[in-house]
């Protein structure tokens, strides 16, 4: 698998080099974060956040995995807390009979009523759903926004504050690094699986206490990984439950190299777009905070950022992919680009199959392609 070094600083030229060019690597957070988020625990939390505020809380789809999808990110997938606990966490999987994983609900909780929860969870011997609790702490939709600040207390925000965003814009100013996008904390219990997938956006994820497992694989293992299709509601997860994998169905799975990193509390993982990586917690209790900066380079216009030549193909597919769906009319509810395009998925993938027929040595005369595409 690919090796993921481990630098001495994170605000070094070495961390430089690596960011722009597209490689995974770890190095301590104080460089360029501080240190006073390590303290963030499960305590500091339940002092520190607003008791009645409810923020996002993710559910394990059945079996302790979290399945993110455009649907629940959309909030299509809401349930109600209340009726969650009358039932005792319970609830049927959200699977589809395609499928061997659900798609995870969401919720919203308090920071005390997550607790209540995880310890409900525990004492169940771990029956029903598993939380997985989230909030975003400052983002902004776009580069020119000012940006807005989550529901945290004052000794929240003065942490945040410590964060060394003077040097961030350094390296901003000098085209080293994107525009912060957004800043967002998990807390989470131990066992917690975070199904396998890849960002479009560069992430530096900070471990704040406990550990977690990352299983990083490069871009150009995606024909083994299985990507669903870019309209599907499941895009940039693999097809691969790699907890209980199918090899009957996904026969080239163990082809996939990849490299185990584990962190620490104060270790920053940079993982670059398209890289894949699935994720587990090992400690009882882990709090991370994930930093997602914008796509481009912030003084080249339109130039992906970090994006190295082990990414290009899987990036070429699912421009082929969104510029072949674009010749297909919208469906009904499908308008929104952020949300599942189930019609439009199965277009797209008609289409493709019919054309690597036409493509295929000896596939014979051209026919008409499926569907009606727009002139």
């Amino acid at each position: 698998g690919p090796e993921i070094p481990r630098l001495a600083r994170l605000d070094s030229a070495a961390a430089q080099e690596l960011l722009c060019e597209g490689r995974a690597f770890v190095a301590p957070m104080e460089g360029l974060l501080g240190d006073r988020l390590r303290r963030w625990d499960f305590g500091y939390l339940r002092e520190h956040l607003p008791s009645e505020q409810r923020y996002g809380v993710m559910l394990d789809e059945g079996s302790g995995k979290i399945v993110m999808s455009h649907s629940a990110r959309n909030g299509q997938r809401q349930v109600d807390a209340a009726a969650l606990a009358e039932a005792g966490g319970g609830g049927a999987r959200g699977s589809s009979a395609d499928l061997a994983f659900g798609t995870s609900d969401q919720t919203r909780m308090t920071f005390p009523q997550f607790l209540e929860e995880a310890r409900r969870f525990r004492e169940s011997g771990c029956k029903g759903k598993l939380p997985y609790f989230g909030i975003h702490l400052l983002w902004r939709f776009k580069p020119e926004d000012n940006g807005y600040l989550g529901n945290i207390d004052e000794a929240m925000q003065d942490d945040l504050w410590s964060i060394r965003f003077d040097r961030i814009k350094e390296w901003q100013e000098e085209n080293m690094l994107p525009l912060v996008q957004r800043f967002y904390l998990f807390a989470g219990l131990g066992g917690t699986l975070y199904h396998c997938h890849y960002d479009l956006q560069p992430n530096l994820h900070v471990q704040l206490s406990g550990r977690k497992r990352f299983v990083l694989f490069p871009p150009d293992a995606w024909p083994h990984l299985y990507p669903f299709p870019v309209h599907h509601d499941l895009d940039r997860r693999s097809m691969v439950d790699l907890d209980a994998p199918d090899s009957a169905k996904f026969p080239t799975w163990p082809s996939a190299r990849g490299a185990v990193v584990e962190l620490s509390p104060g270790d920053a993982l940079y993982i670059p777009p398209f890289w894949w990586h699935h994720v587990q917690s090992l400690t009882p209790e882990t709090t991370s905070m994930a930093m997602w900066f914008f796509e481009f380079f912030p003084l080249s216009a339109r130039v992906p950022y970090g994006l190295g030549p082990q990414a290009r193909d899987l990036s070429l597919m699912r421009d082929v992919e969104e510029l072949v769906g674009r010749h297909f009319p919208d469906a009904p509810g499908e308008e929104e680009c952020t949300r599942s395009r189930p019609v439009k998925a199965a277009q797209v993938a008609a289409f493709m199959r019919w054309l690597r027929g036409r493509l295929a040595p000896g596939g014979g005369a051209p026919g008409r392609p499926p569907g009606e595409l727009l002139e």
